[in-house]
């Protein structure tokens, strides 16, 4: 009778606990109006528009990771490289490209602080002197159709940042770990202040800092290297060693702009966490002014580079979306209007506007509409260009920003709660809410798992395993492959885009070889 109480109770205690658990493999469109617009149909496209029949000859693919990514090498190149695999592309890339490279920064940082011991040193050697900032490698696929390429260009910038930050953090770290501190602190104070505090938004800290600078010019090297040869301008080992820390604004003069709308490729940008702040900071940035550029007729006007480069980006992924917290920082306050006198500039001393270009976008997603096809801008812009080119310039081509957030994620936002207004009519937000991580009775979930999984192979394979934390980083799972693009993951939807029923519910698109 004990036993037949204790079993009943025990099916009971299942059933109640599975009814009140929310799992993973849950995704649905947060914004009503892409809701309606994708009933039945296409939500967003995925990077790859299903097997190998993709309509650029060459897709280009940056990619970068978020904060508190103590381990993420592997984390950033396997996940693509199995995603690729399994839509039936194999690897060709060269030796020589194989490798992590130093992204050069246009100058030498200096950094002092109190924690930092730079004396006597007269060798570059972070975290005191940087002439790069991040390393960058280059990954290249082809399909077995033989025809259509994917290149890969993956940003490493949490070890240079690191370098700078251990100084000051790694005590507090090793008295967490087994010092006085860590035998008095509970545990659950001690995991979240090692892992979100000193892992992770220190990373914040750092980048709205001065070493943010250097950390910017080292991201623009490798976005620029992407773009030069998306172009078919290849880059010297001079140039790379040099002056090559140009931003997206004039890392292409008029030929090589040009020959970007010219050449049939195509450009996404996958981000994570803090590093989508950072990647649209990089392609916003405006003009160096180092070298004379055709564009730039009158202030504020985005470059033909920066024109070029969103003409043939037609998909930005963001996961862990952090945008509408970042965003913050970009408030504006009182302008000095006289000496001596602080206000709000009268509406004649500020920037005009063009219609339907929000000033709240980034400048990358604006660069198109700040120079409508009827302006003299435009026209300027146009002159001496290819029929071809020209025709490019005025093109409408559709450009996806979506962003990804788990519930469970106490550092994941909604993309729509952090922009108002309508934007360029070729750009659409799309903000997808999901679980890679299960809930337990609606108490919650791991919130480093929900943040930190989200580009993560274990995600792919075996979503809410693992951890990428090096401390914590087990073996990666290979067993089941073909699990991938099974469920409505963020990276399956990246790369295999998603169908949207009538109620905004997920599934991802077909992206496997036929």
């Amino acid at each position: 009778m004990i036993r037949a109480l204790a079993l009943a109770a025990a099916i009971l205690g299942g059933l109640v606990i599975t009814g009140c658990t929310t799992t993973q493999h849950q995704a649905k469109l947060e914004n009503p109006a892409d809701i309606r617009e994708a009933a039945g149909g296409e939500a967003f496209p995925g990077i790859l528009k299903g097997s190998g029949k993709a309509t650029p000859a060459v897709r280009y693919i940056f990619h970068t990771h978020g904060m508190g990514m103590t381990d993420v090498k592997s984390v950033l190149i396997q996940p693509v490289t199995l995603a690729l695999q399994q839509a039936g592309y194999s690897l060709e890339t060269t030796p020589a490209e194989s490798r992590w490279i130093n992204a050069p920064t246009a100058k030498v940082h200096e950094f002092e602080g109190e924690a930092l011991s730079c004396e006597g040193g007269a060798a570059l050697q972070p975290p005191c002197l940087y002439d790069h900032f991040g390393q960058y490698r280059i990954d290249r696929f082809i399909h077995a159709d033989g025809v259509s390429r994917v290149v890969v260009y993956s940003y490493l910038w949490h070890d240079d940042l690191w370098l700078l930050q251990r100084p000051f953090l790694e005590h507090d770290l090793a008295g967490l770990q087994t010092g006085f501190a860590g035998w008095t602190a509970g545990s659950l104070t001690r995991g979240l202040k090692t892992s979100i505090v000193n892992e992770g938004l220190s990373d914040v800290a750092a980048y709205l800092g001065p070493a943010g600078g250097a950390l910017k010019e080292g991201m623009s090297s490798a976005v620029c290297i992407m773009l030069r040869e998306a172009a078919g301008r290849s880059v010297t080992t001079a140039q790379h060693n040099s002056a090559i820390s140009l931003s997206p604004s004039d890392c292409l003069d008029k030929n090589g702009a040009q020959s970007l709308l010219e050449r049939n490729v195509r450009i996404s940008f996958i981000s994570h966490s803090l590093g989508s702040r950072m990647l649209f900071d990089v392609l916003s940035a405006p003009a160096s002014g180092k070298k004379k550029q055709e564009a730039d007729l009158n202030p504020g006007t985005p470059t033909m580079a920066l024109v070029a480069t969103r003409k043939v980006t037609d998909t930005f992924f963001m996961a862990a979306n952090q945008l509408p917290l970042l965003g913050i920082a970009e408030v504006k306050g009182p302008q000095a209007t006289s000496p001596g006198v602080t206000g709000t500039a009268p509406p004649a001393a500020r920037e005009a506007q063009a219609p339907g270009c929000p000033k709240s976008l980034p400048g990358f997603l604006t660069a198109d509409c700040r120079a409508p096809k009827d302006s003299g801008t435009r026209k300027a812009q146009k002159s001496g260009m290819s029929m071809s080119a020209q025709n490019a310039m005025d093109e409408i081509r559709p450009l996806k920003v979506v962003g990804f957030f788990d519930p469970g994620d106490i550092l994941g936002y909604s993309l729509m709660g952090g922009r108002t207004g309508q934007g360029p009519k070729d750009i659409s937000f799309i903000s997808v809410l999901h679980r890679n991580t299960p809930q337990i009775l609606r108490l919650g979930s791991n919130p480093l798992d929900a943040h930190d999984n989200e580009l993560a192979l274990q995600t792919l394979a075996r979503p809410g395993v693992g951890y990428p934390r090096a401390h914590q980083a087990p073996p990666y799972p290979r067993d089941r492959p073909t699990e991938v693009f099974k469920s409505p993951n963020a990276m399956a939807m990246i790369f295999c885009g998603a169908k949207s029923d009538s109620q905004g519910r997920l599934t991802p698109g077909k992206c496997l070889p036929r």
